[in-house]
């Protein structure tokens, strides 16, 4: 199910990306993703959740163009993760090695910072036809593996990443040749997930904000907007 590594994410991303989370809340940019690797996130301040649920619009992403020489992706994400690695889920249009497509589908991948990738999966085909769909990453029943649920149904399940709790990330991830990317405004209302696995509404009161390298973004609360134009 996992047969090859995503190369062009370098493992040591997850630390910056983990440790951005504290900067000035950003609210809105106006530019298109000039860099190679953009994102469009929310971060919740609660770093100890056991799992994350997002309420995500199915909508159009494009890196501009993606193939075996060019793999670039563009995604709409629900993660959770620590320093010791990251789990996420949501849709994809880019290349997949394991595959060798592109494709528009919805996947789950994984990592650990010891270099371990467990490369995409995809687990449903899609096309952007506007309708909402809910993932979610529970804890499941073996320590530090996660299993990955779409609109209540299981649909994956993670390597060991090394962690038991962690911070929750929804938004947008563009690894984008920067010509050609675009992404519809997508919406995705987040919920954490406790011990129980009972779903609770803690990012109103306590959220930290990143937009970084490009991208619009709006903070509404329990929902978090965002595009690429």
């Amino acid at each position: 199910m996992r047969q090859v590594t995503r190369v062009f994410v370098l493992v040591a991303l997850i630390a910056g990306f983990f440790s951005l989370f504290g900067a000035n809340p950003s609210f809105s940019m106006s530019q298109n993703c000039t860099a190679t690797h953009c994102y469009s996130v929310k971060y919740d301040s609660y770093t100890a959740a056991a799992g994350s649920i997002d309420n995500l619009n199915n909508m159009y992403l494009t890196p501009g163009s993606a193939s075996a020489s060019s793999p670039f992706f563009f995604n709409s994400e629900n993660w959770i993760g620590n320093g010791n690695g990251w789990v996420e889920t949501g849709i994809v249009n880019g290349w997949n090695f394991a595959y060798n497509e592109g494709a528009y589908a919805y996947f789950e991948f994984d990592a650990t910072t010891s270099g371990h990738e467990s490369g995409w999966w995809y687990y449903d085909y899609t096309t952007p036809d506007g309708t909402n769909h809910t993932t979610q990453i529970s804890r499941s029943p073996s320590a530090n593996v996660w299993y990955v649920y779409f609109d209540g149904n299981l649909v994956a399940g993670s390597q060991n990443v090394g962690f038991w709790t962690g911070q929750p990330i929804v938004g947008g991830e563009c690894y984008c040749n920067t010509t050609g990317e675009y992404a519809d405004t997508f919406s995705q209302t987040v919920y954490d997930v406790n011990s129980s696995n009972g779903q609770i509404e803690v990012w109103p009161g306590a959220a930290g904000y990143l937009i970084h390298a490009g991208m619009n973004g709006g903070d509404y609360g329990t929902y978090w907007v965002w595009n690429a134009p």
